[in-house]
């Protein structure tokens, strides 16, 4: 996992091992960087076991940088640091058990933290659950979906934060009538009322599969969509929303091929400093995004 924001990179490492002693393995690990890669700073957690998977999803904003470590002591927990690494909090789920994988997917923005826990079997097995806090760890607010999601829906499998929403995938989701694993997202206000539910596509679509929040946009990643007349399996699109939930646009690559899964990641973002900026154009490298030749980035306009 990698992340960028407040003038920094945030590089995950969860299977790092720590220390020569072997029985630290998997421990985990962060790097922090300047933008032009510079000034590393390593962290770990002061207090990581092995097979903790430290850094198995990294963020960074609001001058805080947030790491999962969703295999601690069994049940997972996650860790704040200030841009310099220092200043460490720990945050466990308040009604934490084992194997729920509390900080498998963090979020942070609008000074709240945002932490998936997808196995959490409240609603039934692997259901899933998302815990809201403050940057100090304390305020906890857990979040369900209302309508009860099935077992193995992972509701917080994904998770992202921003424009004062949280946005909630569940991408295993089967909606009512037999849609294996169409997926569906969720949409919050900060304390986690309002619930909005969005659910597109059709059978192991796998709607939810990446989710991020920008510029008043809600962008909604499928990499099980298969494409026009479903010719393309699992070719992979990506929908756009506002935040409301009302359907934009889809989003689907020119050169659409099988198995492609577009849309694994998705994200978002806004430069205030450059308005200017018209159109960023990405020539692939190679057929299907799969040649070692970097791409070509061709910038109109702007700095």
């Amino acid at each position: 996992s990698v992340a960028a924001a407040n003038n920094k990179i945030v590089v995950g490492a969860p299977e790092y091992d720590a220390g020569t002693n072997p029985i630290n393995y998997n421990q985990g690990a962060v790097y922090i960087y300047n933008l032009d890669g510079t000034g590393e700073i390593k962290v770990t957690a002061s207090d990581g076991n092995a097979q903790d998977d430290f850094g198995e999803t990294v963020a960074v904003g609001n001058n805080k940088i947030v790491v999962g470590s969703p295999d601690h002591n069994l049940n997972g927990a996650v860790y704040v640091y200030d841009l310099d690494g220092t200043n460490e909090v720990k945050i466990t789920a308040s009604d934490g058990s084992d194997g729920d994988h509390f900080g498998e997917f963090v979020a942070v923005g609008n000074n709240k933290i945002v932490v998936g826990a997808p196995f959490d079997d409240d609603d039934g097995f692997s259901s899933g659950s998302v815990y809201v806090y403050n940057l100090d760890g304390t305020g906890e607010v857990k979040i369900t979906a209302s309508d009860d999601p099935g077992a193995y829906d992972n509701f917080g499998l994904k998770v992202a934060i921003g424009d004062n929403k949280i946005a909630v995938a569940a991408p295993f989701y089967d909606v009512s009538g037999g849609n294996t694993n169409q997926g569906a997202v969720y949409i919050y206000d900060l304390d986690g009322t309002n619930e909005v539910k969005i659910t597109n596509g059709e059978y192991y679509d796998s709607f939810g599969s990446s989710v991020a929040i920008s510029n008043g946009k809600i962008i909604v990643g499928a990499t099980g969509d298969d494409g026009t007349f479903n010719l393309t399996a699992s070719s992979g699109a990506a929908y756009v929303y506002s935040l409301d939930g009302t359907f934009e646009r889809v989003i689907r690559a020119s050169d659409v091929a099988s198995y492609n899964y577009f849309s694994y990641s998705v994200t978002g973002f806004v430069d205030t400093a450059d308005l200017s900026l018209s159109s960023i154009t990405v020539t692939d490298g190679g057929e299907h995004y799969k040649s070692a030749l970097p791409p070509t980035v061709t910038i109109t306009g702007g700095g």
